[in-house]
This record gives C-alpha cells, sequence and structure tokens, in this order.
C-alpha cells in the first residue's frame, strides 16, 4: 500500500476518493451551505459567495497526521483539537498559498493567523479555511507554530461587487 492510500484512509469523511486537489462544490450540496453558513458567521455579515471549492492535499493532510500523532505521543496527558479557522489572502498569492501550504513569505502575508472571525475583506482577497491543530478548541485566534499544524480546507471566492 503506497503512502498515498493510508492517508486517505485518515482523509476528512467529506473528501472523495480521487486524486484531484481542488473540487468545486454546488451551491445546492450540503457541504457548500455547511461551509458558507459557518463563512457568513466568521464574517458577521451576509457575502455573495462566488464558490467554494475543496482543497484535497494529501501530502499536507499527510504532515498535519504525523504532526498531530508526534504531539500526541509527546504529550500524553494533553488534549488536541482540529478546528476550522480562517485566514484572508491576497487574490494574487493564491496559487502561491495552494503549492506552498500558506508560507506566509510566499503569500504576501507578515504571519499567520487563523480566526474564528474575518472583520472584513475586500475584493482582492479570497478565504481560506484551514483545519489547524490546537490545545484549545475555544481559541479565537490560533497562531500555527509551523506549517505542519494545519491544512488548507476550503478556498471561499466572493462576488468582486461587495
Amino acid at each position: 500500500m503506497n503512502y498515498q492510500a493510508v492517508i486517505m484512509n485518515h482523509a476528512p469523511v467529506y473528501w472523495d476518493q480521487n486524486e484531484r486537489n481542488e473540487v468545486v462544490l454546488s451551491p445546492s450540496c450540503e457541504e457548500f451551505k455547511q461551509i458558507a453558513f459557518e463563512v457568513q458567521k466568521a464574517l458577521g455579515s451576509t457575502k455573495n459567495i462566488q464558490s467554494i471549492s475543496r482543497v484535497q492535499n494529501v501530502h499536507d493532510l499527510g504532515q498535519c497526521l504525523i504532526r498531530e500523532q508526534l504531539l500526541l505521543c509527546a504529550n500524553p496527558e494533553k488534549t488536541y483539537y482540529r478546528v476550522r479557522r480562517f485566514i484572508k489572502v491576497p487574490v494574487a498569492f493564491l496559487d502561491n498559498a495552494l503549492e506552498n501550504n500558506l508560507d506566509h513569505r510566499r503569500c504576501g502575508l507578515p504571519e499567520l493567523v487563523f480566526s474564528a472571525h474575518i472583520p472584513n475583506i475586500s475584493s482582492d482577497e479570497v478565504l481560506l479555511a484551514v483545519q489547524t491543530i490546537t490545545r484549545n478548541h475555544n481559541n479565537t485566534q490560533i497562531h500555527p507554530s509551523n506549517n505542519l499544524e494545519y491544512f488548507i480546507d476550503y478556498v471561499i471566492r466572493f462576488d468582486t461587487c461587495m
């Protein structure tokens, strides 16, 4: 069995079992509706969502799973959670973000901060939903210590007329 098959055994249940990296969701599917609800809650307002794409990067997921297991084995007395948080990225850096798992140096960001609340988003930005490992699932802001502690879950694009 190859490593990709092993990782896919531990992938989120909503992932397709195919090799595609990005899957555009239909606005009528429950997954789209759930993510749209979470996004509207994070924004605190209603924005017109143009599209939501699920990102299925087996490599980034695998690194996150390994990091999660390392943390659990090194600290068996501690509890870790995987939570969804958001970060906005300039549209111009989206491809870099997806290719380099949000390496802030390649995404035009001074640092990475994943938030439960995004106060505003401009027309030249996209919103990324990430799953990140944390000790406190109630933290509204998470500063990952490295890029092994998260993976990009969704790309949310908005209508340019906001």
